[in-house]
């Protein structure tokens, strides 16, 4: 067996439990902004089903007063960089 192909591997279950098992409701939205992808804090933190948030822009689940105090920097994210936010 490949050592780099068990590294990825291990390294993607990791990612993928840190995800899914996090205290932090995490989300993660394509380059349209609509969310693809949220963990079961963030469902319980807004409220709705898995189902009733992906597919649709992250900004309908930010207070409007939140976007115009720390606007998204999507610039950077569309550039690869890596933006942390709350």
């Amino acid at each position: 067996m490949d050592p780099d192909s068990v590294t990825t591997n291990l390294s993607a279950t990791l990612l993928d439990l840190l995800f899914w098992q996090a205290a932090d409701g995490m989300f993660v939205a394509d380059r349209r902004n609509r969310v693809v992808a949220v963990n079961a804090r963030g469902c319980e933190l807004l409220g709705f089903a898995a189902g009733e948030i992906q597919g649709r822009p992250f900004q309908d689940f930010v207070d409007p007063e939140d976007l115009r105090a720390a606007p998204p920097r999507l610039d950077e994210l569309r550039a690869g960089k890596t933006v942390v936010s709350e």
